[in-house]
């Protein structure tokens, strides 16, 4: 696992007590235990195939900004004319930075409003209604939701009381929200709050019991939304429910076998300062679904990252590690995987990754040059950059 990863969860799990037992149900809200769509053991075999049988490289998208680079990207969007990238929580900086569609050079950057009083911005979260072309973003500092128009401007705050981790948009303009920092003023002790366009509380679910306090590890749990379907995971966990008009079903079991983190342990701190965590594996917060396809990511017991793809027609799965060896496997184990763009992934590959493949991984760079030299021609590029090349990959049918 990164020291970046591990530091991130020690920081939260000192800071917040956690605990996460079997949920009770919420007002309004169905729970449906039904049996998964999905469900493996970690100890399984992948299917023996390789990455290139499932993607196929289409462009690459080098950010050419004038500023300093880009550190922590987020999220990424694309508008009618520029590629929006989220880049988040570098030097005290959060801020929206608008590329060019075409020239990929930096039209606009937009810094999001401070916490009135100090200097460190507190935006968690960004996503964007394409429908209604505007950006959302969650400013958990100042307790509100920022509304943006498609080119970066300002148009509205909406308060809503509660310092949030994670949040999406749903169809009917409501906003989910994971609540955070041992939250339990307006989210009455339930981890994710309904919010509508005014900022009041439409609904809440996933409670926890009086003795838990919330929860703050942004680097694990999911919360994300691909068309009208929302993924929700909490964090440290082994589960991947969807929400679909309200309803929350589990879509996604991961039998961990021994290293699940038990329900007991989950709320307790010494997970971290007796470095216990490292014995355990639980799902990350890299997500991202289409029709066919959920990739998602999680930490084999501390060891180290791991990818899975599931092609959701067949119902078999891909280990990215796993795979067979070709000109994908070690590009996807080293680089990040941002989202998917309709049937597409992105994949951020920094100017030290590029040079790292290039340096250390002389034989795969090879069967890269010789099979998709366009991939070749843009990892090379890539490491002249100061900022981020995001690479796109179609999933196969």
């Amino acid at each position: 696992m990164s020291n970046k990863l591990f530091y991130s969860l020690a920081v939260c799990l000192l800071s917040v007590t956690l605990g996460f037992n079997v949920f009770k149900n919420s007002t309004g809200t169905i729970f449906d235990y039904s049996n998964p769509v999905y469900s493996f053991k970690l100890s399984s075999p992948s299917d023996q195939i390789g990455l290139a049988s499932m993607l196929s490289f289409s462009v690459a998208r080098r950010l050419d900004s004038t500023y300093y680079a880009l550190k922590n990207i987020q999220s990424v969007f694309r508008t009618d004319k520029h590629i929006v990238v989220f880049d988040g929580e570098t030097d005290y900086i959060e801020r929206l930075c608008f590329f060019d569609l075409t020239t990929g050079k930096l039209d606009k950057e937009v810094q999001f409003p401070t916490k009135y009083y100090d200097d460190i911005a507190s935006v968690r979260s960004v996503v964007y209604d394409a429908k209604q072309k505007k950006f959302y973003a969650l400013a958990s500092g100042r307790e509100s939701i920022l509304a943006y128009s498609s080119t970066g401007d300002l148009i509205s705050e909406v308060w809503i009381g509660m310092y949030g981790n994670k949040m999406v948009l749903l169809d009917d303009g409501t906003f989910l929200v994971e609540s955070s920092l041992n939250e339990k003023g307006l989210s009455k002790g339930h981890r994710l709050v309904l919010f509508d366009q005014k900022g009041e509380v439409v609904d809440r679910y996933f409670p926890y019991q009086q003795r838990e306090g919330g929860f703050s590890i942004e680097e694990t749990g999911i919360l994300s939304k691909f068309d009208s379907i929302v993924h929700y995971s909490w964090p440290l966990g082994d589960t991947i429910y969807t929400f679909t008009n309200q309803v929350f079903s589990p879509e996604i079991i991961i039998d961990f076998e021994k290293s699940t983190i038990p329900y007991e342990k989950r709320g307790d701190p010494t997970l971290v300062t007796d470095n216990q965590l490292s014995k355990y594996s639980f799902i990350l917060s890299d997500f991202a679904a289409t029709d066919d396809y959920l990739i998602f990511s999680y930490i084999n017991a501390g060891k180290q990252k791991n990818f899975e793809l599931i092609n959701k027609k067949t119902g078999s799965y891909l280990n990215f590690r796993a795979a067979l060896n070709d000109e994908f496997k070690t590009l996807f184990n080293s680089g990040d995987i941002l989202g998917m763009d309709g049937k597409t992934i992105i994949v951020e590959l920094t100017p030290e990754r590029a040079r790292s493949l290039l340096k250390k991984r002389k034989d795969d760079i090879r069967l890269i040059q010789k099979n998709v030299p366009d991939l070749y021609r843009a990892i090379f590029q890539a490491t002249q950059d100061m900022n981020p090349t995001l690479l796109y990959f179609n999933l196969k049918a």
